[in-house]
């Protein structure tokens, strides 16, 4: 009984003599960090697609004298080196606001559109 009551004691001591090591080295706030620099850039990637996207586009309509009715239609133009897709791995939404003006959509880490973290860019 001694042993085992020794060994709680000594498995408690442990655990807070971890607690305080990540306290006070910040090593949560390291790694939170980190996961937030990782997501700046996929929300930059994904810009970085879009705007690809809306110089194809834009490349498309100069060619065919209208906006494509869908992503799809760009493949006209060749392969693209650019995906369809965001840093989520989930394809853009396109959309035509007008005869000149279209909107490119991601869902952005929720991977739900109309939610307050989608990328919305109108060009």
């Amino acid at each position: 009984m001694k042993i085992r009551g020794f060994m709680a004691i000594l498995l408690m001591a442990s655990v807070i003599v971890l607690a305080l090591y990540i306290v006070k080295t910040g090593e949560k706030g390291m790694i939170e960090e980190k996961v937030s620099a990782f997501d700046r850039a996929k929300h930059q990637l994904t810009e970085v697609n879009m705007q690809s996207l809306e110089r194809l586009i834009t490349m498309y309509s100069a060619q065919h004298g209208a906006l494509p009715k869908s992503l799809d239609d760009l493949s006209v133009l060749g392969p693209m080196t650019t995906g369809k897709k965001d840093a989520w791995s989930r394809e853009l939404k396109y959309e035509r606001i007008s005869d000149l003006n279209f909107r490119l959509t991601s869902s952005g880490p929720d991977l739900r559109f109309g939610t307050e973290d989608d990328i919305v860019k109108e060009f």
